[in-house]
C-alpha cells in the first residue's frame, strides 16, 4: 500500500479546513486529489465519513465507518455511526444487528442501550424500547432527561419518570435474544 505523501498530509489540512469554513465541495476536491495511500489514512477516512453524512451518502458512511470499526474496535462512537449510517442505507432492522453485536463487547456503553431503545421504539417494539432505556439510564443517568425529548422515543415520554424508577431499583436480565443459546447436543 502506497504511503501518503507530504502533499496528502496538505490536502488533508485543506479539507479539513474547508470542512470547518462550511466548504464542503472544495474540502471533497482536495481529498479526491490525494494518493490511494493517503485516503486510507484515518483522519481522511474521518474526513470523508464527515463529508458522506453531509450529502447523505449513507452506503458510503457506512463503508467508511465500517473502516473505522475494524481498526479501532474498542471505540464505540464509530460502531454508533455505522448503526447511524446502516439505518439509512439498509434497514432500521440491519442498524440494530450492529449494536446488539457491539453489546457483546460494549455492555456497560450506555449509548448502546440507548441507541437500541430508540431503534426499538421506531420499531414499535416498546417493551425491548424499554429495557433498553432502562439499562441506559441504569448505567448513565443523563439518558432520563435525553429520553423526555427524543423524538424517536416519543411512544415512552410519558413513562421515562416511571422507568428511571426502575433503573434505580432493579436489576434486569437482558433480552432474551442476548443471551446465550444452551449447547445442541
Amino acid at each position: 500500500m502506497e504511503q501518503p505523501t507530504q502533499l496528502d498530509r496538505w490536502r488533508r489540512r485543506a479539507a479539513r479546513g474547508y470542512i470547518e469554513l462550511g466548504m464542503p465541495e472544495e474540502a471533497e476536491r482536495e481529498l479526491a486529489e490525494m494518493s490511494p495511500g493517503g485516503r486510507l489514512n484515518e483522519e481522511a477516512i474521518i474526513l470523508r465519513l464527515h463529508l458522506a453524512q453531509h450529502w447523505h451518502d449513507w452506503q458510503q458512511a457506512a463503508a467508511l465507518s465500517e473502516m473505522l470499526v475494524q481498526r479501532h474496535p474498542a471505540n464505540v462512537e464509530w460502531r454508533i455511526l455505522l448503526a447511524y449510517s446502516v439505518r439509512r442505507s439498509e434497514s432500521l432492522a440491519a442498524a440494530r444487528q450492529v449494536l446488539v453485536k457491539a453489546l457483546e463487547n460494549h455492555a456497560r456503553e450506555a449509548i448502546l442501550h440507548f441507541n437500541l431503545s430508540c431503534y426499538a421504539c421506531v420499531a414499535g417494539d416498546l417493551s425491548q424500547a424499554r429495557h433498553f432505556l432502562r439499562e441506559a439510564i441504569r448505567l448513565d443517568k443523563k439518558y432520563a432527561k435525553v429520553a423526555k425529548t427524543d423524538e424517536d422515543l416519543l411512544p415512552l415520554h410519558g413513562e421515562v419518570k416511571a422507568i428511571t424508577k426502575q433503573a434505580k431499583t432493579l436489576a434486569l436480565p437482558p433480552p432474551p435474544y442476548l443471551m446465550a443459546l444452551p449447547d445442541e447436543k
